[in-house]
């Protein structure tokens, strides 16, 4: 009975052991195929290893320079990622730039690239920020300029037209100077607008070392200006005289049928005379002809919302200007009909897009 008995209990014991070793094996296999999910899921990274060099770029993209030449020492991966893509780094793209001029004791002229940190402090300190211009382009070398640039009180010299050669991309559109001396010559200055192909050209209370910098070349040369301002105080006596400023810059517009969409010659008194507005106008006219009979003008109508022409002093007669406008006599309506002074509006349908128009008369 004892014998049989042990061998009774045996079995069991030897069927419990195998039912927990069965339990066991059954949590531990689990336990590994678990384990191995989660080793194997794509978005877990256990080390630096495990980044990519695209995610690496981007965030280095967003660090300060000398940081990013700094983590240069921390591994040989970050080296060659940062020596392999180093233009990337080193240039950063800004949209807009402001360079502001002023006058000091020890220099001819100081610059500052205005920012929100600098305009909100007062002048005194602002001085502390600024730059002599032979300086400048070692300090904003790592900028690139993909918009507009802003210059105020600065001598536009040969100078700057380096700096400007080497800080703005071809994607600029926009230039505008304000309170500025142009001693740029005129062949230089027309050059720049074409190589970087402006769209926006704004001149305000500039003096001109060169009156041939306003001429037929700076226009004809650059057919792709849509805004061009030129505006001077009269008040002070700041009437500019522009004799290379012709017929023939009218008459390249009207032929090519591509024109300002703004332009300003405030103050500027040209050997522009009738027959050049004549052509102009015709050739305007023929184009809201046209715009009238095609609908798809409609969508240019919105980006395009009037036409603004303010032609400054043109050399004519009162009886001669008013020839050339009565011949549109049903589409305008009349601002303004003085001896010295035409400003009237033209439209030739609601479907096309309005032309505020003004000239001052000399003899």
């Amino acid at each position: 009975m004892l014998k049989i008995f042990r061998k009774d209990s045996w079995k069991k014991v030897s069927n419990l052991k195998n039912k927990a070793s069965d339990n066991i094996l059954t949590k531990i296999s689990y336990r590994k195929s678990f384990s191995y999910d989660v080793t194997n899921y794509s978005s877990l990274i256990l080390n630096f290893n495990g980044v990519s060099d695209k995610c690496i770029i981007e965030i280095l993209k967003r660090m300060d320079f000398e940081d990013i030449l700094n983590m240069r020492l921390v591994n040989k991966r970050l080296n060659g990622i940062i020596q392999r893509h180093y233009n990337e780094f080193a240039y950063k793209k800004k949209e807009n730039l402001y360079i502001i001029g002023v006058n000091h004791p020890d220099y001819e002229t100081i610059c500052y690239p205005l920012t929100t940190k600098i305009f909100s402090l007062p002048d005194e300190d602002r001085l502390s920020y600024g730059v002599p211009v032979k300086q400048l382009y070692k300090n904003l070398k790592t900028i690139s300029i993909t918009n507009s640039l802003d210059l105020e009180n600065i001598n536009f010299s040969d100078e700057f037209y380096t700096i400007i050669y080497r800080l703005c991309e071809r994607s600029i559109s926009d230039l505008t100077l304000k309170n500025c001396l142009i001693t740029l010559n005129f062949e230089k200055f027309t050059y720049i607008l074409k190589i970087f192909r402006f769209k926006t050209v704004v001149l305000k209370n500039c003096a001109l070392e060169d009156c041939q910098l306003l001429s037929d070349d700076l226009f004809i040369s650059n057919l792709q200006l849509k805004k061009f301002i030129f505006n001077t105080n009269i008040k002070e006596g700041g009437i500019i005289c522009a004799p290379l400023l012709s017929n023939r810059t009218l008459m390249a517009w009207s032929n090519n049928a591509r024109w300002p969409n703004i332009l300003s010659l405030h103050g500027i008194k040209s050997n522009i005379t009738y027959a050049g507005i004549s052509s102009l106008i015709h050739s305007f006219h023929l184009f809201s002809m046209h715009m009238n009979d095609q609908d798809w003008w409609l969508d240019e109508i919105k980006k395009t919302p009037c036409f603004n022409w303010d032609f400054g002093y043109i050399r004519c007669q009162l009886s001669q200007i008013l020839a050339v406008s009565r011949i549109y006599n049903p589409w305008i309506k009349y601002i303004k009909k003085e001896s010295k002074q035409i400003t009237f509006t033209y439209r030739y349908s609601q479907k096309t897009i309005p032309l505020y128009f003004n000239v001052n008369i000399y003899t």
